[in-house]
Parts: C-alpha cells; structure tokens; sequence
C-alpha cells in the first residue's frame, strides 16, 4: 500500500483545521486569553506555511 508523504507546511494547514472548531469553542465560553494565544499561533503557522511553500517550492490542493 503507497502512503503519500505529507510536506510540512501542508502539517501546518492540517493543524489550523483542526484548531477552529477549538477557537471557536473557546471564544463561546469566554477563554479570551487561551483563545488569542492559540489565534497567534495559528496566525503564526499561517505565515510560516506560505513562507515555507514558496522557499521548498511545494503546491498542494490543501494550500491552494
């Protein structure tokens, strides 16, 4: 069985997916300081992931 290899910036797109349902979750019960530190990491990751796509030269259906 072929297993495709995932990139990284393609783990950090997984791992802002995943984390959305959690920030808004926390923003409804009124974790506001939890909720901006993981907002700022997920910000964080977002830049990273461009910046790390565009140096590796790597295209994806996930981060188009």
């Amino acid at each position: 069985m072929f297993i495709k290899k995932i990139s990284f910036p393609n783990w950090l797109s997984i791992y802002r997916i995943l984390v959305a349902p959690l920030l808004i979750l926390l923003i409804l019960e009124g974790e506001k300081v939890f909720f901006a530190y993981l907002l700022l990491i997920s910000f964080i990751t977002d830049i990273l992931d461009g910046y790390l796509a565009r140096q590796l030269n790597l295209t994806s259906n996930l981060g188009s």
